[in-house]
């Protein structure tokens, strides 16, 4: 039988099968086709063990058929790292894509609402706008919050004056571009991995 087209329970048995053989014969009496085989065997078994988180592609061990914890980063440059993936705990990619796609329509209605928000930020900007000044790592930052200038004009305004509405307004309007693009990115990353899945 093809390997291609066996089952793992049927290769497993078949490698089982070798290894009596070798134990009762030895391997000096085993075909060159038969080593062969039962290198392919050997390969083919350890590389539908390898499971893979349904979104974020990375090589994860599913322990009693579920994808164990992890963390996840974006995939784009800019993208945001996150303790846990939305992935943990599912099962694998090689096995389901339901938590795929059920994070693709989260993801898609996110952007959504995200694109509503920017739209709506930039054709009219806030009375105020709140945002923390100094924060790093070690520092929390002070919450700050700045009104809008009378003569405030969104299509050309100095940005580069610090602890002004101005230069919160230009902030928010950057995290809105740069969270947009991200969650695009990573929808594309994920659709396409939809299209590609088959169960193995």
């Amino acid at each position: 039988m093809n390997i291609a087209d066996m089952t793992k329970e049927q290769i497993t048995l078949e490698i089982a099968g070798f290894d009596k053989a070798f134990e009762v014969i030895g391997r000096t009496y085993i075909t060159q086709e038969g080593m062969e085989r039962y290198k392919s065997l050997q390969e083919t078994l350890k590389a539908r063990e390898i499971t893979t988180c349904q979104i974020c592609g990375r090589q994860i061990k599913a322990k009693k058929g579920f994808i164990a914890h992890h963390g996840y980063k974006r995939p784009y440059q800019e993208g945001w790292q996150t303790a846990s993936c939305p992935g943990a705990q599912y099962e694998p990619y090689e096995v389901s894509s339901t938590r795929l796609q059920e994070f693709i329509g989260e993801m898609t209605r996110y952007l959504t609402t995200q694109q509503k928000e920017q739209a709506d930020f930039l054709a009219n900007p806030p009375e105020e706008i709140t945002k923390f000044e100094d924060r790093g790592a070690w520092n929390k930052g002070e919450l700050k919050t700045y009104k809008k200038p009378e003569s405030f004009n969104p299509e050309g305004f100095a940005s580069y004056r610090p602890r002004t509405y101005e230069n919160a307004y230009a902030d928010r309007r950057y995290e809105y571009k740069k969270t947009i693009k991200a969650v695009t990115a990573e929808l594309t990353f994920m659709q396409a991995r939809l299209e590609k899945w088959e169960a193995k």
